[in-house]
């Protein structure tokens, strides 16, 4: 007899967090809505996570596979690996730090299967590993009706597919670029490209957890590089109908997000004056994006400091944003 495939294929990348795995891992296994599947692809830990793994395969009755990588490959290529064994009509996602609220998967599934929707997306709050939430960004997103284009949902402010339930028949022929940074911010204005229905809960369902010291919170030049080519893969795999589109997405990840990761750690005028030219010289009107109005106020103060070619007021308001972050 052929297993009913489930209806969610929820995809855990997992890299030394045993100390955080507990909790993620139970965020997802006490669902509300349990037809699903939990991938654990394991890239190479070094700790004691594959024991914790191997204790939850033993003691859970729900479907739980577990991958482990042959060498350390990053998230996405580890996403890659989860998505390609996978069964369900939906693939989600969960960071190995982050966790569910009880019923992330019950409501998206309901928003899903209102108009048969390609992608569907929530909010997200941030909270610092004492308990206490820092953010809330549902306001962000507006309700959406079935009839909205790609264009619209293309210059939203999403940027993590933790937030995104998609197709697996959409999501499965995408070519994962090979990045540690910036992965989700190149992958997701793709498959919007590729989707015609969507659906946003204007609610925060998932828990981001702020780590100090964590990989994602580390500015270098590994960093800046790769959300420079996150960008590059973005341009070359979305069509050039999109050009409005294209542009918010590299204000905002790149020219905000680039110049505000390198100047947090360094001072580096020359590298700054690189992506700017290169930037402008392919969108030499990008000031006059329409779409920047939408932006929070002190992202148009850095954008206007990063028009104006003043490198100083950058590199403050990076070490102010580093103080506000910590505090």
């Amino acid at each position: 007899m052929v297993r009913k495939a489930p209806f969610f294929s929820i995809i855990m990348p997992v890299y030394g967090v045993e100390r955080y795995l507990k909790q993620s891992v139970d965020s997802v296994l006490n669902q509300t809505f349990k037809d699903f599947e939990l991938i654990l692809v394991d890239d190479c830990s070094t700790d004691e996570t594959f024991s914790c793994i191997e204790r939850y395969r033993e003691n859970s009755n729900l479907k739980l596979r577990y991958l482990r990588n042959e060498r350390n490959m990053g998230p996405s290529i580890t996403r890659k690996r989860g998505i390609d064994v996978s069964t369900a009509k939906y693939i989600a996602f969960c960071d190995n730090d982050d966790w569910y609220e009880p019923n992330y998967l019950d409501l998206m599934v309901q928003k899903a299967c209102e108009n048969d929707a390609d992608m569907v997306f929530c909010g997200y709050q941030t909270v610092s590993e004492k308990k206490e939430k820092v953010k809330k960004n549902s306001h962000l997103l507006p309700t959406i009706p079935s009839q909205s284009t790609i264009q619209n949902i293309l210059q939203l402010p999403i940027d993590s597919l933790c937030v995104t339930m998609v197709k697996r028949s959409i999501i499965e022929g995408i070519d994962f670029p090979d990045l540690r940074n910036g992965e989700d911010m190149a992958i997701l204005p793709v498959l919007i490209t590729q989707s015609q229905s969507f659906g946003v809960i204007n609610q925060c369902l998932y828990n981001y957890l702020y780590r100090e010291n964590s990989a994602s919170m580390r500015s270098n030049d590994k960093v800046v590089q790769a959300l420079v080519k996150s960008f590059a893969y973005v341009e070359a795999n979305i069509s050039d109908k999109y050009r409005e589109q294209l542009e918010i997405i590299g204000i905002r990840n790149l020219i905000y997000g680039g110049l505000l990761s390198l100047f947090k750690y360094s001072y580096n005028v020359g590298k700054a004056k690189e992506i700017l030219s290169d930037f402008e010289a392919k969108y030499p009107a990008w000031k006059g994006n329409r779409f920047i109005k939408e932006l929070p106020i002190y992202k148009r103060i850095f954008l206007k400091f990063a028009d104006k070619k003043f490198y100083v007021g950058l590199k403050v308001l990076s070490i102010i944003h580093s103080l506000l972050v910590r505090n």
